[in-house]
């Protein structure tokens, strides 16, 4: 029952509307009924189909992804379709299938974790066969990371370490060469990215910028696309429910967090120090 975002103006362009509007069919598919409670969150999209519930049995939406692409595949109609995955969010359930990793909470996360990547197992396979007769560009990333006690927190929405911003971002597609990118990147990054793909202008400005050029220029390890980005921002603000307020700089190697509500600051070597234990703000 909670609404912890402002409902959309319509006035708002949303990457549904844009590719909608360029042809493509628009659909979205989630296992939670999350996010139908932030009136205009869905504008552009065609079908949408949620679940009830926060985090519903994940097996009905594969399906129905599983159908619509097969209604694809006979139609040359471009389309967008984005699912949200509830599984590996708390509350976290022992689960013993696919796999069995123990009792622990940590243990439990990896669990649903699991469940959720033999979920898309299917899909991605059915994804796979589609890519043969027509290009197909998948993302598979998650909209935020979990903590547990490393920093004093668990779950997430209350800090900026790693454990909470660090995502994965996996992009397949027709000349895409397989490996690592070290181009630093932010979520907000696959507007702009999804419209370079499909030939469209953005339009308007956005907060991110296409990573085609990280995604199609392999560079060497450490390396860059000449004139990429060279830092992040990132904050954690009030919303109604959680009271946190901290906000990061991330500029590789070093890292800075400020606690707006406790007025302290933390420094770290991100390229020595992965797990964000030694503070040198005072050293440094």
């Amino acid at each position: 029952d909670d609404v912890q975002f402002p409902p959309l103006d319509n006035a708002n362009l949303t990457l549904a509307e844009q590719l909608r509007d360029a042809g493509y069919a628009t659909a979205a598919f989630n296992n939670t009924s999350y996010f139908n409670h932030t009136a205009g969150f869905f504008q552009g999209f065609e079908t949408v189909v949620e679940e009830y519930g926060f985090k519903a049995e994940v097996g009905p939406t594969v399906e129905r992804i599983n159908q619509y692409l097969s209604a694809r595949e006979a139609d040359g109609q471009p389309f967008f379709l984005w699912s949200h995955l509830m599984e590996p969010h708390d509350p976290y359930r022992d689960l013993t299938e696919p796999r069995d990793f123990g009792h622990s909470r940590v243990d439990q996360y990896d669990e649903e974790v699991a469940r959720a990547d033999a979920a898309l197992s299917s899909i991605l396979r059915h994804i796979n066969e589609m890519s043969r007769a027509r290009p197909v560009i998948t993302f598979v990333f998650a909209d935020h990371g979990e903590a547990f006690g490393e920093h004093g927190v668990y779950h997430h929405s209350f800090d900026l370490h790693d454990e909470a911003l660090r995502v994965p971002l996996i992009v397949r597609g027709p000349g895409i060469t397989p490996g690592a990118r070290h181009a630093l990147s932010s979520l907000m990054d696959l507007n702009p990215t999804v419209l370079n793909l499909a030939g469209r202008d953005v339009g308007t400005q956005v907060s991110g910028r296409s990573l085609v050029p990280a995604l199609y220029r392999t560079m060497p390890e450490g390396l860059t696309p000449a004139g990429w980005r060279r830092h992040l921002y990132a904050e954690v603000t009030p919303d109604g429910i959680f009271p946190a307020e901290q906000r990061s700089l991330y500029a590789p190697p070093f890292k800075i967090i400020f606690d707006v509500r406790r007025g302290t600051w933390e420094l770290f070597d991100i390229s020595r120090d992965r797990g964000e234990v030694t503070n040198l703000f005072d050293d440094r």
